[in-house]
């Protein structure tokens, strides 16, 4: 399913050689979408957008902002 391939995109996977996002794990990607839905959403929120998913602290909003902006 298409969502099996965005937490892969998120979190990565070793054993496929897919990076992912540093930071991102299972709870982080799957909070992530079930808050945006899709990465594409995930890469266009703002650090406050960010901010209102559950778990995530500013400070982590922030990394994941620069990390997504980055090409990661």
């Amino acid at each position: 399913p298409a969502e099996f391939i965005d937490v892969k995109a998120l979190m990565g996977d070793a054993s496929d050689n897919i990076p992912g996002v540093p930071g991102v794990g299972e709870k982080t990607s799957a909070a992530l979408l079930a808050h945006f839905k899709t990465v594409a959403a995930v890469k266009a929120a703002s650090i406050s957008d960010l901010e209102e998913v559950k778990g995530i602290s500013h400070a982590k909003a922030e990394m994941l902002y620069n990390a997504l902006r980055n090409g990661v």
